[in-house]
Order: C-alpha cells, then sequence, then structure tokens
C-alpha cells in the first residue's frame, strides 16, 4: 500500500483535459478495475453513488448509450443511415411515448434525466441530449458544480439517471428504454495524483402495470436494487500508510428523482475479521457518508487489531498465521498453532502475510425507513434498496469499490433475498409478473422466496390494485 500507484497496476486512464483547465497532466495511472456486481449490464437507470469535489478533487461521470444496429441491412456509417429498424435493439430512439418502438430516422436525440444529491441530499435535476451510439463526460469541480447541483454548498453527493419523454423535463415520465452504462471516476490532483473508477448501478425498466398509479407517472419500473449488500474486503482503517476507508452508502428512491431528504433510512451492519470475529452495529441518516473506521471508532482501525488471539472479544484478530508481536502491521514472531482458526495454519508460517483486514455486510430491513404508503394505498411500502461504494485512500493510491450484493433469489447472511433480474425464470413470460419482480423488495421474505420459486399465492398478494396472479401447484 506504500507504494506508488503505478505498482498497483499498468492500465492508463486518459483524462480529455479540453473539458477542463484543472489538470496539469493528461494521463493518469489508474489502480486495477474495481470489483463489480451483477449490475453491469445495460439498463433504463443508473445511479452513481459518490461524485466528490472536496478540497482538489475532481469528478468524472460518464453517461454511456448502445448504438443502433440492422442485423439485414448494413448501416452506412458515412452517413448514418438506417433503412429498417431491428426491433432487438436495446436502443429506442424517439422518446415520445413511455414504450417507444423505435425505428425514427435519422435517429434523434432523447432525453436523459440527471437528479443530483448532495450529502445533505438537497437535489438539482438537468437534462441533457443523448442519441444512440452517444457517450457523454461531465466533467465535475468545486468550480463548476454549480451548472450542475447548484441546491447547497455540498460538495460530495450522488447521482440518479434515467430515460424520460422528450420534452417533459419531468422524472415521472418514465421511459421503456434500456441502452445506458455508466461509469465514475474520481481524481484526486494533489500529491500523487490518484484516480479511482467504479461502475454506477444499472437496474432496468420494464412495463409496470401499477406504476402510474403510484405517483401519476407513467406505466414503467424499474428493477429494484438490493436490500443487503457486501463490502468484499478493507485494509482496517490508519493502517499501510494511513488508509482511509470512506463508504457513501445511499437507499435510492423507489422512482428516480425522487426526495431522498424526507426519509431517513437506517442499516445494520456486520462485520468480520480476519479470523472470522464478528462485530455488530447499525447507522443511518439520509446518506451514509463517513468513513468505516467513524462508523465502529473503537474497533475497526489498526491500533485495535492483534497479530494474534485476543481475549477482549472486542479486539479484531488478523488475517494469517498468528504472530506475538504487539503492532498489528509488524507480525514477525511466528507464534502457536492456531486452534480454533485452523484455516490460518498454512504449512509454513511464512506463505501466508498476517494482516489487519476485514469484510462488512450492510442489511436495510424492509419494514419501515421508506418513502411511506403510496398515496391511496396504505400499507403498500415503495422499498429502497441500497448502492454504495467505499473510496479507499492515502496520500499516495486511491481505489474504489463497489459494494456487491446476493445472486438473485438467494438468501444473504441477514436475511435479504437478492433481488431477481428481468430475465430470471421466476418472471419471465408472464407480464402480469412485472409489477411483482419492480415491487419485489415490499413482500416479505417468505413471500419474496415463494415468488422466486413460483410457488406463492392469491394472498400473499400486497395491499393496493395490484392483479392476483394464479396459483401455483
Amino acid at each position: 500500500m506504500k507504494r506508488k500507484m503505478k505498482g498497483w497496476s499498468r492500465l492508463a486512464f486518459v483524462v480529455l483535459l479540453a473539458m477542463s483547465v484543472a489538470l496539469p497532466v493528461a494521463t493518469m495511472i489508474l489502480p486495477a478495475p474495481a470489483m463489480a456486481n451483477e449490475e453491469m449490464h445495460p439498463g433504463g437507470r443508473l445511479f452513481y453513488p459518490l461524485w466528490d469535489v472536496s478540497g482538489s478533487r475532481l469528478t468524472f461521470i460518464i453517461i454511456t448509450r448502445l448504438p443502433l444496429f440492422n442485423v439485414d441491412q448494413p448501416v452506412d456509417r458515412s452517413t448514418s443511415s438506417y433503412t429498417t429498424y431491428d426491433t432487438r435493439n436495446n436502443c429506442r430512439p424517439n422518446h415520445t411515448t413511455a414504450h417507444p418502438a423505435g425505428g425514427v430516422f435519422p435517429a434523434v436525440n432523447d432525453d436523459v434525466h440527471l437528479q443530483w444529491y448532495g450529502k445533505s441530499c438537497d437535489k438539482t435535476d438537468e437534462v441533457i441530449k443523448m442519441s444512440c451510439g452517444d457517450i457523454d463526460l461531465i466533467f465535475l469541480s468545486a468550480g463548476n458544480l454549480a451548472t450542475h447541483y447548484n441546491t447547497s454548498p455540498d460538495q460530495i453527493g450522488a447521482l440518479d439517471v434515467h430515460f424520460t419523454i422528450n420534452g417533459t423535463g419531468l422524472p415521472d415520465k418514465r421511459v421503456e428504454e434500456n441502452s445506458l452504462l455508466g461509469h465514475a471516476v474520481v481524481v484526486d490532483p494533489a500529491g500523487s495524483g490518484w484516480a479511482a473508477t467504479y461502475p454506477a448501478a444499472a437496474a432496468k425498466a420494464t412495463r409496470c402495470n401499477f406504476c402510474d398509479n403510484a405517483d401519476g407517472g407513467t406505466d414503467v419500473g424499474y428493477e429494484p436494487y438490493p436490500t443487503e449488500v457486501f463490502l468484499p474486503f478493507a485494509l482496517a482503517d490508519d493502517s499501510s500508510g494511513g488508509i482511509s476507508n470512506f463508504l457513501s452508502l445511499w437507499a435510492p428512491t423507489f422512482f428516480p428523482g425522487g426526495n431522498l431528504k424526507g426519509t431517513a433510512f437506517s442499516v445494520q451492519w456486520s462485520w468480520y475479521d480476519g479470523r472470522e470475529r464478528r462485530y455488530d452495529g447499525s447507522t443511518g441518516g439520509h446518506s451514509i457518508m463517513q468513513t468505516l473506521k467513524s462508523m465502529d471508532p473503537l474497533r475497526f482501525l489498526k491500533a485495535n487489531f492483534v497479530c494474534g488471539h485476543a481475549t477482549n472479544l472486542d479486539n479484531a484478530e488478523n488475517d494469517g498465521f498468528p504472530r506475538t508481536d504487539s503492532d498489528s502491521e509488524n507480525c514477525i514472531t511466528v507464534g502457536a498453532l492456531d486452534t480454533i482458526h485452523t484455516s490460518d495454519n498454512l504449512p509454513g508460517a511464512s506463505k501466508q502475510s498476517s494482516t489487519p483486514i476485514g469484510w462488512w455486510d450492510f442489511f436495510k430491513p424492509i419494514s419501515g425507513n421508506n418513502e411511506g404508503n403510496f398515496p391511496g394505498y396504505p400499507g403498500l411500502l415503495p422499498v429502497r434498496g441500497l448502492v454504495g461504494v467505499v473510496l479507499t485512500s492515502t496520500g499516495d493510491v486511491g481505489d474504489a469499490t463497489r459494494l456487491w450484493h446476493k445472486d438473485p433469489c438467494e438468501l444473504a447472511p441477514q436475511q435479504g433475498v437478492g433481488p431477481p433480474h428481468l430475465r430470471d425464470f421466476a418472471f419471465s413470460g408472464n407480464a402480469a409478473l412485472t409489477n411483482y419482480l419492480v415491487f419485489f423488495n415490499a413482500f416479505t421474505q417468505n413471500v419474496q422466496e415463494r415468488l422466486c420459486s413460483r410457488t406463492a399465492f392469491v394472498e400473499d398478494s400486497p395491499p393496493g390494485p395490484f392483479p392476483t396472479y394464479p396459483e401455483v401447484p
């Protein structure tokens, strides 16, 4: 961790300085690509859990739209003209309705709605135009932030992106269109000039017969975000040259562009040290933007970790063969075989280092901490899922890790069920069930599991004007 960033990776990222006069150097060296999850597919909604222009930091928001293709007749690349439209395209130009059929040529620019949120959850909206095959880079700095986000003095926040019907400028005029890809790059030009990148969380748009009734918008909804997410690793705060692990965790509103400031949310968390000891707690807010050390100030920091076994159960233990030294980062003197965590007893103590490290599990309960009931439908909660990223940095290096989640329809450690995707078997080929996909998080765990196994019954339906689905033998 003390090495310069180019020691982490040889991957170069060329920053287009035409977008900015703030950077004196045109080439940045990135660490290895951030870990991703099953949301890395095109979607109709993208959620970016972190932009940061605090201090000298800069952020690049990159939004990409898939191109048109025509299988039967090749595209004339000199004119970009299309004579026919293949209905298998993700890009469906001309959003004059919620369910565009595509095929309007030449391809038009379509409206993409951007909802900027600050740490305080104040919000500013913006509409940009994108055509099929387009890529937009939005450069953010402290100097130009007000041209995009101008509601409060916040200098860190999140961004919610989705397609809307052209000319409306309204976030509830949703469109069933799934051609968006997204990444963010956070850059710190001070010192070594590190850069960290992460993928946005994509959710597919789908027809939802109840969604127009829910908010007066269109009959389009989105795949739900998960209610339980994982950080697969974090070196303890203050270790390895002064590491800081900054968590930016958000619970996006049920529909894009909603009011995040109206209702705070809470999460239960557990983290596990290198020898499987578990530590629990909870936190909450309109947004959760804080270091892991501040979430558990007495335990997730270098000074609390030990090289070997600790009789005090509040002390965290390093990963690796036990040592007897007192400094958790200079564990040299080999101790006795581990009789409790035998997985660390590799043949030869030198084969595995002793490292202050842990991993985290965040869970947002279904009940409470949502957006209240849908108007006119008491008891039906628009349950919000979670999207997060951890920015790990020292003075020399920086990297970002998007939080993972459980596979579709599988049960997570704190009883969150991995939300299905449109392609998953439980909802495929049954238009009536798209309502249940969009509202998946609103069901109890038992009903979620029955929906996934296609054994749910009519009486499982939540309150509200949902069409009932047939019993499955």
